[in-house]
This record gives C-alpha cells, structure tokens and sequence, in this order.
C-alpha cells in the first residue's frame, strides 16, 4: 500500500513539472522579445527579403511532433506488449517537449533576433516613417523578432531524436554483437527527417533570398529606379508583369 500511493505521489508530482513548464511555454509566447536598434542600412540589406510561406507548414510540424510519440506508443504497447514502456515514452516525451519550448523561448526572447522578412513585417507597404517607427501589425512585428534560435529545428529534433534514441535502445544498437546495418539506419532515420527540416531553413530559404535580390536588382535596372527612390518591389515586379523566380522554383520542386 505505501508504495502505491509513493507511485501515486510521484505521478502526481511528473503530471504538475509538465502543466508548470507548458503554462510557461505558452506565457512565454505571448511576450515581446528584445528590440535591438537596427540601422537604417541594416535594415534595407539583412531584412527586407519578401515574406514567404514556410517549406514546412505548422500544422504539418505539429502533426509530425505529436504523431511520433503516439506511433511509438503503440508499437511498445500493441507490438511488444510493454505497458510500461508505452507510459514510459509519452512521460518523456512530454517532458522533452516542455524543457524545449521554455528554452526555445527564453533564447528567443533574449537575443530578439530579427527575421529576414523583418522590413516588411515593420512597412507592409514599403515606405518607411522617418525614425523608423514600424507601422505594421504589432503581433506580425512581435513575431518577426523572434528569429534564432529556429522553432522549427527545436521541435523536430526534440521529438524525432527522442524517437531515434528508443529505437537505438529497442533494437540494441550498442549492444555487444548485436550491431547491424540495418538497425543502426533504422535507428538514424528519424533524426534524417529532423535533419532535413532544421537544414531546409539553412540552404534553401538562404538560396532564394540570394535569387530574389539579383532578381529585383535587374528589374529595378530595367525600370530605371534604384533602392534610394523607395519603390517598392511590388510595384517594379508589377510595372514589367513578370512573376518572382523563387516561386517558379518551388513549383519546378514540387512538380518533380
């Protein structure tokens, strides 16, 4: 009997850490990170790149976030027949999850990175005040400060590594004469997929930012404007009727 209710205690005190450090995650997204000074020449050539959608969707993170934990439940409840494990695996995960956020935040709150979109998040339509007070949308502006460290990276990593270690420990992939091939990729997948989401902001997303600004330095030239007449892109883009060459780019990926 006591140690049921020891058992019972302990739950109970692993249940109320996850609700403290959720609660704090949540708390702290609402809340307005640092505002560096940033230049006016900072301004114009690190942020002012277009605002585009995101290669990988939230609610397509989320789905991946939350579905690993729950798949791997039930293989060790169904497949192995391991209560225990399959409990075990959602109070770590759960865990992992809140001790990611809240660290995610704090850093982001902290150094209040700007995103490379910053310029219009701040000027929607492109002209800027003349102490550059932004006049756009305070939560769009709020969130365009919060660049580094990447949610993105944080959360797939936090869920697909925590994946990645229990198929290392499942299979026995360090285990003496156990070691395959076969178990030890098994075993790295799920950090692939992790890796691909974390590289994909890295390589892609810094490629088309280089695309796009030879692609407005050729159009202002053929239009005559130069970025000192703050005309905006939209405008340039619209007045020769051409569409943005990233976007040809992500349709030619996605027709592959």
């Amino acid at each position: 009997m006591p140690l049921i209710r020891s058992a019972n205690l302990n739950l109970f005190i692993e249940i109320i850490v996850r609700l403290i450090l959720m609660s704090a995650f949540c708390y702290m997204e609402t809340m307005e990170p640092f505002t560096r000074v940033i230049q006016k020449a900072e301004l114009e050539s690190d942020f002012m790149y277009p605002h585009m959608e995101s290669y990988v969707p939230g609610g397509a993170l989320w789905a991946i976030v939350l579905s690993v934990p729950c798949t791997l439940s039930l293989i060790a409840w169904a497949g192995c027949n391991d209560c225990n494990d399959a409990f075990e695996i959602l109070l770590s995960w759960s865990l992992a999850l809140g001790i990611n956020g809240v660290l995610t935040d704090m850093m982001k709150l902290i150094v209040g990175r700007p995103r490379p979109d910053f310029y219009y998040r701040c000027f929607p339509d492109g002209v800027e005040t003349k102490y550059l007070q932004c006049t756009g949308d305070a939560t769009e502006i709020m969130e365009g400060r919060k660049s580094f460290p990447s949610g993105h990276s944080s959360l797939s990593f936090c869920s697909l590594g925590m994946a990645s270690a229990w198929l290392c420990g499942r299979l026995g992939v360090l285990s003496r004469r156990r070691g395959s091939g076969l178990r030890v990729v098994t075993c790295l997948l799920p950090l692939m997929v992790a890796g691909c989401v974390a590289f994909i902001y890295f390589f892609i997303i810094r490629e088309e930012k280089r695309v796009h600004v030879a692609e407005m330095r050729m159009l202002r030239w053929m239009c005559g404007v130069t970025r000192m007449d703050k005309v905006r892109n939209d405008y340039t883009r619209g007045s020769l009727k051409v569409a943005q060459v990233t976007e040809k780019m992500r349709s030619r990926r996605l027709s592959w």
